[in-house]
């Protein structure tokens, strides 16, 4: 596929298209997968539509036109990225010496129902502003003296336009038609230079249109050109039709199954209906060996195998499972989904023309553990053509990669609208999902076996504390864990199993109420001499998140470019307020993926008391051992 990807999709914006007035910008993930998330009815399908209509073999659909408004026009605005050889390439095609410097960012278009243009800043850069706007001042101040010359020679006639460049052509042709009007009463002005100036200025001023009327031209001639890099958009939303149990051989050519399979494996239809009996033989072997090599790859759920049969009427398809063969639709629904989802996203991915794969709700026949199979097949395909599907299951949701994610959700005046940033007024069950992944995954990794845990009240805790060890790089004493606890009144549980796993530990609760009753309480069970606590902050009621300056928790925690807005409270009180829809865990964990971004913009307070709280945990915990606590054992 090398060579094809010129055009690199990095955003779209979608408007008045059935549910959706305006969804605003969506900026795609840098890494080829974004991820719509929401619940159902928010719009995630309409999306997806509207992008599949951005297609330049289509128009976009009649049911598109919107609820709220019959009358408004449907319009889908996508933002490419544009190779620098590949416009240059384009320039010379339709005449323009205009050299590109780097690659660049073209805004393209289209509006119901086939009528595609580019941004005003993609004319700019076609057209060169600068330049015309040297030719209106220039065509202005020879106006002007035209005008003045008229005025008092109103005897020679003719009716002069009034100067606007709405329409360069139409005021050429006024012009014109004023310029033939006077020309046979020029010998009516009695001073030879006006004469002469009023002439030739007009002459001038329909030389300059004609050059800005070329300008327009090749305006339609360049989005001609750059229709034809536009990359297919392709739409999946059932497999159910699929896949075949058999295909007849006659009929095999035109099969767009088969044309699929030929795509991602060796299948040769001239081998298999008049090739030798022994290259017959070869070419079925190593047909099955690779579609095996390369199915098992994206299906661990047990050993099933893909087969392939002939005779001399026709194709034969087969799962095999412990040593039977069955026909696919004798298997079940998810899996003839996967084997479908499989063959066509692996073609789109491999063909030899530019797509950009889009999904809706993959994997929803499949349990748990194939959705992750459907998650590896996606990156996968990702690394050739980029992947935009939708989804409200939390196994297709990475939690080290929730930049992938874009909340969508629709508000009963607004419409769907596109969230880039996934604590953006979302209700609850838009962010189930997201939730749901990060707990999952917290609970299939958390290790307490590991000596020298920091347990901590909960995930948000968790994030802080693992972004200042690497921001600051805080060298333990130690090789520490962090272990989030499901709140303070949960925590007891953990110590328990560090205490009878015999492990090294210690405690960090925030100084809140909840805070200190864990502290009493803790100390009280366990023994104070025997559990090491350490409160986030010697001041009273202070959690994790006021250890941050105001300025960079609402910058760099709650992602908001301005404070003028938010009331005067403490971060963690901000936090927690209901109006403004915060998830402190979402946050947390979006302010741990953004760590290396903001290394160099944090203030010192914000630093020092971080670095002062690590440095408490960091001889808490090697007092523990040295004061006789609790010894870790050898558990191997």
């Amino acid at each position: 596929m090398d060579g094809i990807n010129t055009m690199r999709i990095k955003s779209f914006q979608i408007k008045n298209y059935r549910s959706i007035k305006n969804s605003g910008v969506c900026y795609l993930s840098g890494d080829n997968i974004t991820i719509l998330a929401g619940k159902n009815e928010s719009g995630k399908t309409t999306i997806l539509e509207a992008l599949e209509d951005f297609n330049t073999g289509k128009n976009i659909r009649e049911e598109a036109k919107p609820l709220h408004n019959q009358e408004a026009t449907p319009e889908i605005a996508v933002t490419f990225e544009v190779d620098k050889a590949e416009l240059d390439n384009l320039f010379n095609k339709i005449g323009v010496e205009h050299s590109v410097t780097k690659d660049t960012s073209i805004e393209i278009i289209k509006k119901y129902p086939n009528e595609y243009s580019v941004s005003q800043e993609t004319i700019n850069l076609l057209a060169r502003e600068d330049e015309r706007k040297e030719k209106k001042k220039a065509i202005k101040d020879i106006y002007k003296q035209i005008k003045d010359i008229h005025s008092d020679y109103s005897q020679i006639g003719g009716t002069l336009p009034e100067l606007s460049f709405e329409n360069v052509t139409n005021l050429k042709n006024l012009l014109n038609r004023f310029k033939n009007q006077i020309t046979p009463n020029l010998h009516i002005i009695s001073d030879e230079k006006d004469k002469i100036s009023i002439s030739e200025n007009l002459q001038g001023i329909i030389n300059i249109l004609t050059e800005m009327e070329t300008l327009e031209l090749l305006n339609d001639k360049f989005i001609k050109q750059i229709k034809q890099l536009i990359p297919n958009f392709v739409l999946f939303s059932s497999f159910d039709d699929i896949f075949p149990s058999e295909i007849p051989l006659a009929n095999a050519s035109n099969n767009e199954f088969i044309k699929d399979l030929a795509i991602i494996s060796n299948l040769n239809l001239d081998m298999i209906r008049s090739g030798s009996p022994a290259d017959r033989a070869g070419h079925k072997e190593q047909l099955n060996i690779k579609l095996k090599e390369d199915y098992e790859k994206f299906w661990t759920q047990d050993l099933t195998k893909v087969n392939i049969d002939w005779d001399s009427e026709k194709l034969y398809f087969f799962i095999k499972e412990s040593g039977k063969f069955f026909p696919p639709g004798m298997r079940s629904k998810g899996r003839q989904w996967h084997l479908a989802f499989y063959i066509r996203i692996s073609a789109r991915s491999k063909e030899d023309v530019s797509n950009i794969i889009l999904i809706d709700e993959p994997g929803l026949f499949l349990h748990a553990k194939a959705q992750k199979d459907i998650l590896t097949k996606l990156q996968d395909s990702a690394n050739d053509a980029p992947v935009i599907f939708s989804t409200h299951s939390p196994y297709l949701i990475e939690t080290n990669k929730l930049s992938r994610v874009r909340l969508i959700s629709r508000p009963e005046e607004d419409g769907t609208i596109v969230s880039n940033k996934i604590h953006k007024s979302a209700d609850k069950e838009t962010l189930t999902p997201i939730i749901t992944a990060i707990g999952l995954d917290l609970s299939i990794g958390l290790d307490v076996a590991k000596d020298n845990n920091i347990l901590v009240e909960g995930i948000s805790d968790y994030y802080h504390l693992s972004a200042f060890k690497e921001l600051l790089n805080f060298e333990f004493k130690k090789d520490v864990h962090f272990i989030p606890s499901a709140g303070a009144d949960k925590i007891a549980l953990l110590v328990s199993l560090m205490i009878g796993w015999g492990l090294n530990y210690c405690v960090v609760l925030d100084n809140d109420r909840q805070g200190r009753e864990a502290d009493t309480k803790l100390s009280k069970d366990f023994g104070h001499d025997d559990i090491k606590i350490i409160l986030v902050s010697e001041t009273e009621d202070e959690e994790i998140e006021d250890l941050f300056e105001r300025d960079d928790f609402i910058k760099y925690v709650l992602d908001d470019e301005s404070n003028e807005s938010l009331p005067e409270k403490k971060n963690s009180q901000l936090i927690k307020q209901r109006d403004l829809n915060y998830d402190k865990v979402l946050l947390s964990k979006s302010f741990f993926e953004r760590r290396d971004e903001i290394r160099t913009s944090l203030s010192d307070n914000t630093r020092k008391s971080f670095q002062n709280l690590l440095t408490r945990i960091d001889e808490t915990m090697g007092s523990f051992q040295e004061d006789g606590g609790s010894k870790a054992v050898d558990r191997s």
